[in-house]
């Protein structure tokens, strides 16, 4: 007749060693997940300023005043409001200021170059940009946007909301 043999597990000192292994590790992954953005170090981040321009805005239709200096005066684009791309931070404006619109005649002058003249009641805006940025490979990074000089942007303030190119940083 067989008998019956009362094994009883215990545990050993590898066995506890390995549920704290495991345990560590999952707590990592999760830490890792949920606390990414929060992680990069502050001392990365360095203050810039970067310049957005708005082509072609008929100033008449937005009530903008244009002041000396390249200045403006108008109640939707104000100083030290936030900036967004989407729904991240990307600055604070620092000033406002404008340039003609220029717009192509569609003729050349006598060495080949297209001839350009101003437009009349149009302007282009520049909005400068202050923010903290983390310098990357490539460019400077805010809340995961990358701010490339040339590169196109939708940005928005409270009062404001509009397709630009960075045109400097």
């Amino acid at each position: 007749m067989a008998k019956k043999v009362n094994t009883k597990k215990r545990l050993t000192f590898i066995d506890i060693v390995l549920i704290l292994a495991v345990l560590g590790l999952a707590a990592f992954v999760v830490y890792s997940v949920f606390f990414a953005d929060e992680t990069s170090s502050g001392d990365d981040a360095v203050t810039i300023e970067y310049q957005i321009k708005v082509e072609k805005i008929r100033y008449a239709d937005f009530g903008i005043t244009l002041l000396d200096d390249n200045k403006i005066s108008c109640e939707f684009l104000l100083t030290d409001e936030t900036v967004y791309a989407g729904s991240k931070e990307i600055g604070k404006v620092l000033a406002v200021e404008y340039e003609p619109y220029f717009e192509s005649t569609g003729e050349v002058n006598e060495s080949g170059e297209l001839i350009y003249c101003d437009y009349p009641g149009y302007i282009n805006l520049l909005i400068t940009v202050q923010t903290k940025a983390e310098k990357t490979d490539a460019a400077y990074s805010v809340s995961g946007v990358s701010l490339l000089a040339n590169k196109e942007i939708s940005f928005r303030t409270r009062t404001f909301c509009q397709n630009a190119e960075i045109v400097k940083i």
